[in-house]
């Protein structure tokens, strides 16, 4: 009894390869594009004036003007702060930036970040898209 294969074996060889190195390359390429995405949902936040879960910021007491964007620094300062084949974190660059996630004693939280354990659904979904999109030109490349 025998049994012959058709095809393109050069595709089923390239797609071997391609999954052999799946781990390192495309999950590298994964995280680092979901990072992107996580700081662009953050900017979104901010233009819209809301938290992640669509809240609208409290209102400014002290000035006129955008909220948490008296000079951009917070805004702007969003950015990959590690990245490895299995997570990726975002982080603002300025130190001020978890008064205004958590609020103080004096001041009201304006959260520009989830909470733990809690994503909300469109950061979910974005998330998601992002993946797909980057192992679809994965494997299609």
């Amino acid at each position: 009894m025998g049994f012959s294969i058709t095809g393109d074996i050069a595709r089923l060889v390239e797609w071997q390869r391609k999954v052999a190195e799946a781990k390192s390359v495309a999950l590298s390429r994964l995280t680092k594009n979901v990072g992107e995405t996580l700081i662009s949902l953050v900017r979104d936040g901010f233009e819209g004036e809301h938290d992640p879960y669509g809240g609208a910021w409290a209102p400014l007491k002290v000035r006129e003007g955008a909220i948490l964007q008296d000079t951009g620094a917070l805004r702007n300062g969003w950015h990959r702060s590690g990245n490895s084949n299995s997570s990726v974190t975002i982080a603002p660059s300025v130190d001020y930036a978890d008064y205004h996630q958590d609020g103080t004693s004096k001041m009201v939280a304006r959260p520009m970040v989830p909470n733990d354990g809690d994503l909300p659904p469109k950061w979910s979904e974005e998330i998601k898209a992002t993946a797909q999109d980057v192992l679809d030109d994965y494997f299609k490349g």
